[in-house]
């Protein structure tokens, strides 16, 4: 992914306030220690494909197009939402940007610490962004 200009993050940002998600998603594996692991992305939906062909462009990013249920939706993984995330300030999802980073962290961390304190410092930020979803 590129660095964006002024521009490019004033309309990314507000286009992903508005018709976006910043997610922080728990996804069960059974080969993982505790059962489950943690997932950052970041999804931009509209049902107007040519928008959402001009954020593929401005982030310079060669993701799909996906059809949703009712819209369609750009899907970032890990390592797009890291890059994105940290060139950008939010509004309406600040704190779950921001939650989202620090997940990306702990994450990269992991091999740094006990897995005992690794699951507590997940766990803790997981919890902090279910309880912004309310």
């Amino acid at each position: 992914m590129k660095e964006l200009n002024h521009y490019e993050r004033g309309f990314i940002e507000g286009f992903l306030d508005a018709d976006g998600c910043v997610g922080i998603s728990k996804v069960k594996r059974a080969t993982s220690k505790r059962g489950y692991f943690y997932r950052v992305t970041v999804h931009f939906y509209n049902t107007n494909e040519e928008l959402l062909g001009k954020i593929r462009d401005i982030l310079d990013i060669d993701h799909n197009i996906l059809q949703g249920a009712t819209c369609k939706l750009i899907s970032l993984g890990h390592t797009a939402t890291e890059e994105l995330l940290s060139q950008i300030n939010l509004v309406a999802k600040e704190e779950k940007r921001k939650l989202a980073l620090q997940m990306i962290e702990a994450i990269k961390n992991r091999n740094s610490h006990k897995h005992s304190t690794y699951q507590a410092i997940t766990d803790d930020i997981y919890k902090q962004y279910e309880r912004l979803q309310q």
